[in-house]
């Protein structure tokens, strides 16, 4: 669509020379005032044709080939028109009492003079070459002379119409290699404009398009995507993912925090949908898949990797509990005993044995680096969990952890390095490496239950 305001500030400007279209416009007018005076019978006479044209272009819904249409069709009556415009007594008077504010009120120039009808030389051959009716010449010296206005239709249109399938497909094959030949001989600039062309009447075309259009256009894609996809070779699909992973780097390197916030909130959503949609063997697949990555993944790892993916698990896992509620905590709380505790049903001896030896070294360690506040909270704690179990522990318990306290008042381990302060409190120092102490302990700790 062509926007009136555009047409007339174009044809109009007074540097600008289109004598023909200010005519039009100006006589058009006239005969729109003249309409409320004359009878029916003039209206059908010269007036009409030129108050069609106005109406044409002066309107907002007519396409700019529709309005082309009639500027040149109508140019070839000007003459015979003004003619018979001079030689009716109807019209002098409506020029000489025209009234030149209307004019301005519509938005047009006022040319009252009979010698600026007629448009030859190149002021014909820029309005021609604007309107894009066809190409000037160096011989045109006048309108193209039509009885009716005929619809414009290309010579090219025509053909097409009129072709056959095997036509089609010759033309559109040398169409192919002319644009790979002119593509191939384009220097880096002609290539960069075309590009720059191509986005711009792409994002036009698409700014324009209707849903249902969008709809077609997108399975289209889709379809030849996934045909195209299917036919590669090993070799194309390795160049295409590196490529994509390469466009996809290059654009993240360059894109502002609120884009990128944005393309995480739209994965994140995509993935959930996704997610939502899929069956339990694809999500099996995915959590395989996913496994096997990050095994993959951490096995090629190196020590520094390991160390920061470590740092981000607690900072994530931290920033998690610190902002989760009291139900989600104790659900959490729930399914980590219960994974733990079908781990340990399932473990052997030997994982048993490496479990509790890091247990023990780990809460060395921790002790080793406690402040005194800390280990006088970690004693009462202590304290309030065997007097809670203390009361809960049944008679044979009672007798049970009573001959344990006669039995091993103070034991040593077989190498004298290590030694506990009581077996009841289940507290231990150790000494210059001595490995040998925890199993003596476990070992220890059974026979005495066992009663042997």
């Amino acid at each position: 669509q062509l926007n009136l305001r555009l047409l007339l500030n174009y044809f109009m400007h007074p540097k600008q020379k289109r004598p023909f279209l200010q005519t039009a416009l100006h006589l058009g007018h006239l005969v729109k005032e003249k309409h409320k005076q004359t009878s029916a019978q003039a209206k059908e006479k010269v007036e009409v044709k030129y108050f069609y044209l106005y109406l044409v272009l002066t309107s907002k819904t007519s396409s700019f080939i529709h309005k082309a249409q009639y500027i040149q069709a109508s140019h070839s009556h000007a003459i015979e028109e003004t003619e018979e415009m001079e030689e009716d007594n109807e019209t002098e008077p409506v020029l000489a009492n025209h009234n030149k504010r209307r004019c301005h009120e519509v938005g047009i120039m006022c040319f009252m003079s009979r010698n600026r009808l007629l448009l030859t030389g190149w002021d014909e051959r820029r309005v021609l070459s604007t309107l894009k009716l066809r190409p000037p010449t160096s011989c045109d010296e006048g309108f193209v002379k039509k009885e009716e206005p005929d619809e414009i239709s290309l010579p090219s249109a025509k053909r097409r119409a009129n072709e056959t399938p095997d036509e089609r497909e010759q033309r559109l094959l040398k169409t192919r290699v002319n644009e790979a030949q002119r593509r191939a001989n384009e220097s880096p600039d002609e290539h960069q404009q075309r590009l720059i062309r191509m986005r711009l009447n792409e994002a036009r075309r698409r700014a324009n398009e209707t849903s249902e259009a969008r709809s077609n256009r997108l399975a289209r894609t889709r379809s030849s995507e996934a045909n195209r996809r299917a036919q590669e070779t090993p070799e194309e699909r390795e160049k295409r993912l590196i490529g994509l992973r390469m466009r996809q780097a290059r654009k993240r390197a360059n894109e502002t925090p609120e884009e990128r916030e944005k393309r995480l909130m739209r994965m994140r959503f995509t993935e959930a949908k996704r997610r939502a949609n899929e069956s339990p063997d694809e999500r099996e697949q995915r959590l395989l898949k996913t496994r096997v990555n990050e095994a993959q993944r951490r096995a090629n790892e190196s020590p520094d990797e390991r160390q920061q993916r470590l740092i981000r698990m607690r900072l994530n896992e931290a920033g998690r509990r610190a902002n989760e509620t009291t139900e989600a905590r104790s659900n959490r709380l729930a399914r980590t005993r219960s994974s733990e505790a079908n781990r340990r049903a399932q473990e052997t001896p030997e994982e048993r044995e490496k479990r509790l030896i890091r247990l023990r070294m780990s809460e060395a360690q921790r002790r080793a680096n406690e402040t005194p506040e800390e280990r006088e909270k970690r004693l009462i704690r202590l304290r309030q969990s065997e007097a809670q179990r203390r009361a809960n522990e049944t008679p044979e318990e009672q007798e049970q952890r009573k001959r344990l306290r006669r039995v091993v008042p103070q034991t040593y381990c077989l190498q004298m390095k290590c030694q506990w302060d009581n077996v009841d409190h289940f507290t231990y120092r150790q000494s210059d490496g001595c490995d040998k102490f925890y199993k003596f302990r476990l070992i220890l700790v059974r026979k005495n239950k066992c009663g042997k």
